[in-house]
């Protein structure tokens, strides 16, 4: 069992880096780089306009880390066929789901690891901790996850999921009494709050082994997990590029029907139609613009400087376009569109004709928080031109070369 695990946990590791590579591709590095900047720069002048520690920074750490603490499953990489050819071996399980529990540690400690430093000096300076109290949250932060998932491979065992759900309020109370603990306790007794993590996860993976002993897999509903946490990691790297096996739906959304072209439709107007159509129903496309859209305009809340408002707007424009550029492919494997009296050039027109009304309503939605955080002045609008250049040099400049490639 440890060597069927080690050989599906390489096989697991290929595929995510082979898709990986494909996701932080050098553009999108590139523009992650520029927008990590841009909001470093503006954490730093946020914490500088904190003179005393604030009443609900410490109530916003517990929250927020508790939160993180939900995320991050555990990665059994079982398959459908297992509940017939691994049944046999259930004795012998106990090496296998060892393994998964190991290797699940590894992405969630270094997320909780890397956002626990970057929350560090919030911590110390806005909600008035010491280093021995934040190092003391951070230790329990990490042996609480690690307790959490000796509790998730217990439900890989029949009755065990039933069980953890009966526990599943007492459980999260331990998580945010120990990060409590390190917080309110003053200094050095904050460690308190960390041996109580640490008294839980000894325990947590104690019963875990135990178990894995003497009980006997839940086949159907593991794997059932198991194949739910893969498909949302596919369905994000489909968002990139196309992953085998990963179909995106179609829903009718009659209530959209409003905002499709009233052209004829005569040859010209034959593909802005069918673009328009497909982008409104698809779910692939158009929950990609509107979270990113969202997600751009809740950042320009928070950025007080004109030109950092100018990068930020113009990057996630251009990760909007850039993420929209496959859809012009969308048809490319349907031979009825080949049958159409309409041309590439006509056709990459009304791509482009689409493409250029999704950005330019998201350099409008850009233009609300932009305005309400630094007012109607003459930078403001300096920072709405600078997105406003990059959206049209997207579109007359990039976006024609990529898209003669695509079809």
């Amino acid at each position: 069992m440890k060597e069927l695990w080690q050989s599906r946990e390489r096989h697991h590791l290929t595929q995510q880096i082979k898709y990986l590579r494909l996701v932080f591709n050098d553009h999108f590095m590139i523009a992650l780089i520029f927008l990590f900047g841009a909001l470093g720069v503006s954490y730093a002048d946020a914490l500088k306009t904190v003179t005393a520690p604030l009443w609900w920074g410490a109530p916003l750490l517990i929250i927020g880390f508790w939160a993180l603490l939900q995320m991050g499953k555990l990665a059994s990489l079982f398959f459908a066929a297992d509940a017939v050819f691994l049944q046999p071996q259930e004795a012998n399980m106990q090496a296998y789901v060892r393994g998964a529990w190991r290797y699940s540690h590894v992405l969630p400690l270094i997320i909780l690891t890397f956002l626990g430093l970057l929350a560090a000096p919030f911590a110390i300076q806005g909600a008035g901790l010491t280093i021995i109290q934040w190092a003391s949250f951070l230790v329990a932060l990490l042996l609480l996850k690690s307790a959490d998932l000796s509790v998730q491979s217990m439900a890989l065992f029949v009755g065990q999921s039933e069980n953890n759900t009966r526990w599943y309020w007492f459980l999260q109370l331990i998580n945010i009494a120990s990060l409590a603990l390190t917080i309110y306790l003053p200094n050095y007794v904050a460690i308190v709050g960390a041996v109580l993590a640490l008294i839980w996860e000894i325990q947590a993976n104690r019963r875990a082994q135990q178990i894995a002993q003497k009980g006997r897999i839940d086949w159907l509903p593991a794997i059932a997990q198991e194949e739910r946490r893969q498909f949302r990691i596919y369905r994000f790297y489909n968002l990139f590029t196309d992953v085998p096996g990963m179909v995106a739906s179609a829903k009718r959304r009659k209530y959209l029907d409003i905002f499709l072209p009233r052209q004829s439709l005569s040859p010209q107007h034959t593909f802005t139609y069918l673009y328009t159509r497909g982008f409104l129903r698809g779910t692939e496309y158009l929950g990609l613009f509107l979270r990113l859209t969202v997600i751009g305009a809740v950042i320009l809340y928070f950025v007080n400087t004109w030109w950092l408002a100018a990068l930020v707007a113009a990057l996630f424009i251009y990760l909007i376009g850039f993420q929209l550029l496959p859809f012009a492919g969308q048809y490319q494997n349907n031979v009825m569109t080949f049958l159409y009296p309409v041309t590439k050039r006509t056709q990459r027109q009304a791509f482009l004709h689409l493409l250029t009304i999704l950005l330019g309503l998201t350099w409008l939605v850009f233009l609300i928080p932009t305005c309400w955080r630094l007012g109607f002045s003459t930078l403001t609008f300096a920072a709405a031109g600078i997105s406003l250049l990059i959206l049209i040099a997207f579109i007359v400049v990039y976006a024609p070369h990529r898209i003669d490639k695509i079809q």
